[in-house]
């Protein structure tokens, strides 16, 4: 296993890379997409109720 500073392993004893790897990438991609969500919400409310302050 390489030592790759952006995975704590060292929280993590006894489980794969790849288990690591895979869980980090979902977490950013659930980030990502409520990113997008929040966007399309506050595109979408022309009413003012969206408490973005604006």
């Amino acid at each position: 296993m390489k030592n790759n500073p952006r995975l704590h392993a060292c929280k993590f004893p006894g489980l794969p890379e790849w288990l690591i790897e895979a869980a980090l990438a979902t977490k950013v991609m659930v980030i990502a997409l409520d990113t997008r969500a929040e966007v399309r919400a506050r595109a979408n409310d022309r009413d003012g109720r969206g408490g973005f302050g604006q």
